[in-house]
């Protein structure tokens, strides 16, 4: 389980959507209703707020505030939002990959798996923090933030 205080900061995020050149933070309201989630990076996704989920088996699941998943690239995931909700999305391109591996190495295959790691979750929210700003200071911390968490995840 998350640390109490990670959780209950995750509660009070405010809207933010900014890219900077090894990632991009976004918050989502989502809305009840079919979704598909592709993409060709690497996604942490986490909940903000409790949401209930019907995948494509039908097995119905419920997550609370701080559940976290992450989704490689390449992954197709198909399932219904049964009530609304809000997430914070972390995609990093495979570029910010590569730059932490060996030269000669190729990009491991990564599962879709949960999240409880609460270091993971740290620096998700020093990226947040710093996201809010648009100083040299906050890009400079940003990428370095990332490719640490992009380090840490191998």
């Amino acid at each position: 389980m998350l640390n109490t205080g990670l959780v209950e900061k995750l509660e009070t995020l405010g809207s933010l959507s900014n890219s900077w050149r090894t990632g991009t933070i976004e918050i989502n309201d989502i809305a009840p209703g079919d979704c598909v989630l592709s993409t060709s990076e690497l996604t942490l996704n986490y909940a903000l707020a409790p949401i209930s989920k019907r995948y494509r088996s039908g097995n119905l699941a419920h997550y609370g505030t701080g559940t976290g998943w992450m989704v490689p690239s390449g992954i197709n995931i198909q399932c219904g939002y049964e009530t609304s909700s809000r997430s914070l999305r972390l995609i990093l391109p495979l570029k910010t990959l590569r730059d932490v591996l060996p030269e000669s190495q190729s990009i491991p295959d990564l599962p879709v798996c949960c999240l409880e790691d609460p270091t993971i979750l740290q620096l998700v929210l020093n990226l947040y923090d710093s996201s809010q700003e648009d100083d040299a200071y906050s890009a400079l911390y940003r990428d370095t933030m990332t490719l640490a968490l992009a380090s840490h995840l191998y």
